[in-house]
C-alpha cells in the first residue's frame, strides 16, 4: 500500500509540474520583415558610406521612413523609428526610401547595432576593405536580407554610356568611346558583382537599371582630368543626330548630352547621391 501511495503522490507531482509548464508557455514571436537595406560609397570627394532603407511594402508617398544613425568608437547605432503617416494619406502608393549618412568609416570592422521601433533589434557588422564593404547581420528581425555587399569606387574612376537612337548612327557611339579611351586608363579585371549604381557582370560587361532605346554602349574607366572628355560631350551636341551620353564620376561630377529628356540614368544615379 505504501509503494502505491508513493507511485500516485509520484504520478500527481508530474501532472501539477505539467500544468505548471502549460501555464507559463514560451513565446515565439513571427516578426514580419518590413525593410530592405542596403549599403552604397557615397558619389563625392570623401567618397563616404551611407545605408538605403527601403520599404518592403508600398504606402502612401507623403509617408516618410525615420531612421538616423550614431557612431562612438567605431560602433554604429542605426535606428528605424517609426514610418510616419500623415493625416491625409496621398493617393499613390509607393515603395519608401531613407538614407541614412554613415560618414567616411575607416578600413575594418564596425559592429552595427540596428534597433526598429525601439524594441527590435538585430546586431550586424560592416566591414570596409580596400575593394569591397560588406554588411552582415547575424539575425534577420524584421529586415529581409541578412547580407549585402558592394565594391568601392577608387578616386579617378568613372563610368556612363552613351546611345543614339538608330543603329544606322552606331558609328558615332563607337567613335565617341575611342576618343574617351584615349584619354582615359582602362581598368583592367574590375570587380565582378555590385558597384551599387550599377554592376558587372561575369562576362565583364556593365548592367545599368535603366536601358536606353537604339544602339549604346557602357563604360567604365579611369581618368584624372575630365576636361577634354567633356569637350567630346560638347563636340557631338552639333552633329544633327540623335546623340546621348553621360559620364558619372566617383567624385559626384556629371557630364552629359542628352536631348530632348533628362536621362533616367542619371536622374536615379543623382538621387542616390543626395542625402536627405
Amino acid at each position: 500500500m505504501t509503494k502505491i501511495n508513493l507511485l500516485l503522490g509520484f504520478l500527481a507531482i508530474l501532472f501539477l509540474a505539467s500544468c505548471q509548464k502549460d501555464t507559463n508557455p514560451v513565446l515565439i514571436y513571427d516578426i514580419h520583415d518590413e525593410f530592405n537595406i542596403e549599403i552604397y560609397q557615397e558619389l563625392s570627394e570623401a567618397n563616404e558610406v551611407f545605408l538605403k532603407l527601403t520599404t518592403l511594402e508600398k504606402y502612401p508617398s507623403n509617408y516618410r521612413i525615420e531612421a538616423d544613425a550614431y557612431i562612438n568608437s567605431g560602433n554604429i547605432e542605426l535606428n528605424i523609428y517609426r514610418i510616419y503617416k500623415p493625416q491625409t494619406p496621398a493617393p499613390n502608393n509607393v515603395f519608401l526610401t531613407k538614407k541614412v549618412k554613415l560618414g567616411a568609416l575607416n578600413l575594418g570592422t564596425h559592429p552595427l547595432d540596428l534597433i526598429i521601433r525601439n524594441n527590435i533589434s538585430n546586431e550586424g557588422l560592416i566591414s570596409v576593405n580596400p575593394n569591397t564593404i560588406e554588411l552582415d547581420f547575424s539575425t534577420k528581425n524584421g529586415i529581409s536580407s541578412k547580407h549585402y555587399e558592394v565594391n568601392r569606387f577608387h578616386p579617378n574612376d568613372y563610368w556612363g554610356i552613351a546611345s543614339v537612337d538608330s543603329s544606322y548612327h552606331a558609328i558615332y557611339v563607337d567613335q565617341f568611346i575611342n576618343k574617351i579611351t584615349a584619354e582615359s586608363t582602362p581598368i583592367n579585371q574590375p570587380n565582378i558583382g555590385n558597384y551599387g549604381y550599377f554592376s558587372i557582370s561575369p562576362q565583364g560587361d556593365i548592367e545599368l537599371s535603366y536601358t536606353p532605346r537604339g544602339y549604346y554602349r557602357t563604360f567604365f574607366m579611369s581618368a584624372e582630368d575630365f576636361t577634354q572628355i567633356n569637350a567630346y560631350i560638347q563636340e557631338y551636341k552639333n552633329l544633327g543626330i540623335s546623340f546621348h551620353a553621360t559620364v558619372i564620376t566617383a567624385k559626384g561630377q556629371v557630364y552629359q548630352h542628352v536631348e530632348n529628356e533628362q536621362s533616367p540614368f542619371v536622374q536615379q544615379t543623382l538621387e542616390l547621391c543626395t542625402i536627405p
